[in-house]
């Protein structure tokens, strides 16, 4: 089974089709970070995102974007976040270990969201002697250890490997192959595959 993480595009010739989300979480006015709330479902269930114009202010109104739209699929701390335009809840029926999560635009917006949130997080599989670790991201390398990766499920956050505590999102074969059928997927979703260890090699 191959394994990936799972990110959004940053090319510019993609993006300047779109306006863009704010790069946190907020619940009553406050920011929030992800890894802190994840499992409390009283926050999670009043989670919502702002969109931003191109100079980073806030926009409260949609109407305001001439040239814009809402993107079909975007990321916040790394959570990948899929626009209800195109998101097809039957694809995922029986995949094990991630649910989807609705998620609110603050002001008067006809797009909203779904959250791919992962039942599982662990940071077990890291194989911590192979992988390289840098302060730019395009220089690291992360390796998984295979007799350490779930297999019960077929997406997990992993913690551990961000600098600043932020999951990746971790998915299987299958989830990336059900992903890739949501529409508008292959122009913003990339899908880095991992190397894996395995026991003789650790």
């Amino acid at each position: 089974m191959n394994y990936y993480k799972l990110r959004t595009t940053t090319e510019n010739k993609v993006w300047k089709k779109y306006f863009v989300i704010d790069e946190c979480f907020l619940n009553n006015e406050n920011t929030v970070k992800f890894h802190n709330i994840y499992n409390k479902q009283n926050i999670l269930k009043n989670l919502y995102i702002r969109a931003l114009d191109s100079k980073g202010f806030v926009v409260y109104d949609e109407r305001e974007f001439s040239k814009t739209t809402a993107p079909y699929f975007c990321s916040v701390e790394s959570i990948i976040l899929i626009n209800d335009t195109v998101f097809q809840n039957d694809l995922f029926d029986d995949i094990k270990g991630v649910n989807f999560l609705p998620l609110e635009i603050r002001g008067s917006y006809t797009s909203s969201y779904k959250l791919m949130q992962c039942a599982n997080i662990t940071s077990d599989c890291i194989d911590e002697e192979k992988s390289i670790r840098k302060d730019f991201t395009f220089l690291s390398k992360l390796i998984l250890k295979e007799s350490e990766i779930p297999k019960h499920i077929d997406a997990f956050f992993l913690s551990g490997w961000d600098k600043y505590s932020q999951f990746e999102v971790i998915v299987n074969e299958r989830m990336k192959e059900r992903l890739s059928k949501l529409n508008h997927s292959s122009e913003f979703l990339i899908f880095d595959r991992l190397e894996l260890s395995a026991a003789s090699d650790t």
